[in-house]
């Protein structure tokens, strides 16, 4: 048993995954912070909001494509989809859930990101 722990390498795709994912989803937020920038003065007072705001904007779609990511790579690696059906459930769920909280974000703060005034 030692021998199997000794040759198991750590896993370099995870970095390299997480990497990608960071970078797709900057790509994907970046026109909505370029917005607030352009139609809202940032002041000491609301740039925390601003920053909690951009950064579970940018959270969420990282853990979107990672989960994702780790279904297509079990897929593509043969195994069946419905071999753990309870994971996948379960991952299939945190999907939904990211997916309809980041849309609830957006859409919520939409009118925020595009000027209106007073917007709460």
């Amino acid at each position: 048993m030692r021998s199997v722990l000794r040759n198991l390498e750590p896993p370099k795709n995870l970095a390299i995954n997480l990497k990608s994912a960071a970078l797709i989803s900057l790509i994907l937020v970046l026109p909505f912070a370029i917005l607030e920038a352009l139609n809202n003065t940032i002041t000491g007072q609301n740039a925390p909001g601003v920053i909690i705001l951009f950064g579970l904007l940018w959270l969420m779609p990282t853990a979107f494509i990672l989960i994702l990511v780790s279904v297509v790579r079990a897929v593509r690696d043969g195994n069946s989809v419905m071999a753990h059906p309870a994971s996948l459930l379960l991952r299939v769920a945190f999907l939904a859930l990211i997916a309809m909280m980041w849309g609830g974000i957006l859409t919520d703060q939409m009118p925020c990101l595009m000027g209106v005034p007073n917007c709460d």
